[in-house]
């Protein structure tokens, strides 16, 4: 087992190393990593150090996911994403993390791609990006007891937050410029 306060991401939650969080709950904290597979990577992990993903109590491990999904739906709006995938794999920082990453093909979730953001570009999503979590805590989900659990479930598609503008709106990825597949009517 790892030593906690030699953990990186348990430095982070103390507030002993900077990071650019874009979401934090009392349990959980999501921030940009070091580099991004896609811009809009973001890692989320719990507060309470567990190394191994499957450690996780029961109430632990439904509340990662459940913040993850509460974060991939304006992350995939605000991005203009296709789809928001996740990655889980524990080597690289002995901490539970989930990468939720922005995708607009099915080669993009691929970890040999990650890039630092020059830092212009990491101030303009993360400014973006956190206020679209914000909106979305206020309007995005409700949230209801039942039988003594606490589940989140998603508003209507009418009241979630939606994006000031969409950033491949000319057919082209945020990520690298090329162009993104046509997938709707002609």
């Amino acid at each position: 087992m790892t030593d906690p306060s030699a953990c990186v991401f348990c430095q982070i939650v103390a507030g002993q190393l900077p990071a650019r969080t874009v979401y934090e709950d009392a349990d959980h904290i999501a921030f940009f990593p070091l580099e991004h597979i896609n811009p809009g990577h973001l890692v989320l992990i719990p507060k309470r150090h567990t190394d191994y993903l499957f450690d996780l109590d029961a109430v632990a491990y439904q509340a990662l996911w459940t913040t993850t999904a509460r974060i991939a739906a304006p992350l995939r709006d605000v991005m203009s994403a296709k789809r928001v995938g996740v990655a889980v794999e524990g080597f690289s920082v002995p901490h539970v993390h989930v990468h939720i990453v922005p995708l607009y093909a099915f080669d993009d979730l691929n970890p040999s791609r990650a890039r630092a953001l020059e830092p212009a570009e990491a101030d303009r999503l993360h400014a973006l990006i956190r206020g679209a979590l914000a909106g979305a805590a206020d309007t995005g989900w409700t949230s209801t007891i039942r039988a003594g659990r606490r589940s989140a479930t998603p508003a209507p598609a009418s009241s979630r937050w939606a994006p000031p503008f969409p950033l491949h709106a000319q057919g082209r990825s945020p990520t690298n410029g090329r162009p993104v597949p046509h997938s709707g009517p002609a």
